[in-house]
């Protein structure tokens, strides 16, 4: 299929015949302004299938074509690729050949997943991994068939049970930390929303205090040596509000702050997030919680505050508003305080009295 580039045009892939060598064929890539241009094109220069789908191997496919399946991917993207394809693919279909690749057997293979301990959302990244893998398969003409459109993904969680922490919690939690380094960094967290990757990546001169707001542009992808910086998730630049009771800790670490890093580790060097959380304890004092509940805590807390959701949105970088709703169900007030709400408004703007 083909891919949205971040000017909005359209790249599509096919292999084409190299003239005057026999069964040698070559990647070709061409942009469109439209996908349906993109898509024909794409149609028009697929190779025929010939059926090796009924004695290739899924492991066989990628040990062949791996790069080129990958191809076009953030480094990030191919370590989830990886782990995907290592943890549950190469396990579970390895052996498999591509035509005993079922709707059924994937059906049973997500169950498995599920059964241990796989949550839903890493479920459906393994089946966006398959996907990827079968419409390369039928790309380059091996087979037709993608049984990962005939299977239901599993559901997600429940919107009512977004992990975010309460006040009182955050508070009990900030209070455990020692680390004053540690401290501000999960405070961080809670506070403006950034994911790991981004807070990793946080320079002092995005912090700008007298504007009260935060500028986040950048990550840190992959993981120990392969780590590099990168845009933000969705590509795109955002700001982000500094919270009052978050003012203090980021004006000392701004003026603390050596190099292009706001958060360093006791070696002085950027924050290698998952290490960092290990090496001063994180499971145990957050007694078992995900870091990443904390920018649940930041998104809810916005939400609660009233803050329209499109502004969340933008603020929390989300894609779409449908992600945002998921959090703002769960951050619901009852219809008092909706009421309430509503004459604090009439009243702000000018309203008449009723009465």
């Amino acid at each position: 299929m083909p891919s949205k580039m971040h000017n909005d045009r359209w790249r599509a892939r096919a292999f084409i015949k190299v003239p005057g060598s026999p069964g040698v064929y070559r990647e070709r890539t061409k942009v469109f302004d439209l996908k349906r241009d993109a898509l024909a094109w794409e149609v028009a220069n697929r190779r025929k299938p010939v059926d090796l789908g009924r004695t290739i191997t899924l492991a066989t496919l990628l040990d062949l074509h791996r790069s080129d399946i990958v191809y076009g991917l953030s480094a990030g993207s191919r370590a989830v690729f990886a782990a995907n394809v290592n943890q549950r693919l190469l396990p579970w279909f390895g052996d498999t050949v591509l035509a005993d690749i079922t709707p059924l057997e994937l059906q049973r293979a997500q169950a498995a997943w599920a059964e241990t301990g796989s949550a839903p959302t890493t479920i459906r990244n393994t089946r966006g991994t398959l996907a990827r893998i079968f419409r390369h398969a039928a790309l380059i003409g091996i087979t037709e068939k993608n049984p990962v459109t005939e299977v239901a993904a599993p559901r997600g969680q429940s919107a009512r049970t977004v992990p975010a922490y309460a006040e009182m919690e955050l508070a009990a939690l900030l209070s455990r930390i020692d680390s004053v380094a540690l401290r501000c960094y999960a405070h961080t967290a809670a506070r403006t929303g950034l994911r790991p990757a981004e807070l990793s990546a946080l320079s002092p001169d995005a912090v700008d205090l007298s504007a009260k707001r935060i500028t986040v542009c950048r990550a840190y992808s992959g993981s120990g040596r392969q780590r590099e910086l990168t845009s933000t998730k969705n590509r795109c630049t955002r700001t982000v509000p500094i919270a009052l009771d978050l003012v203090n800790d980021l004006r000392q670490l701004r003026d603390t702050a050596e190099g292009d890093f706001l958060f360093l580790d006791e070696r002085a060097e950027p924050v290698n997030h998952q290490l960092y959380l290990r090496r001063h304890g994180w499971t145990r004092l957050s007694r078992g919680r995900d870091f990443y509940d904390l920018r649940a805590t930041a998104i809810v807390t916005w939400l609660r505050a009233g803050i329209p959701v499109h502004v969340v949105r933008d603020w929390a970088g989300h894609s779409t508003l449908s992600v945002t709703s998921r959090y703002a169900r769960a951050a619901g007030t009852d219809d008092a305080d909706a009421a309430a709400a509503l004459d604090s408004y009439i009243a702000r703007t000018g309203g008449s009295d009723a009465a």
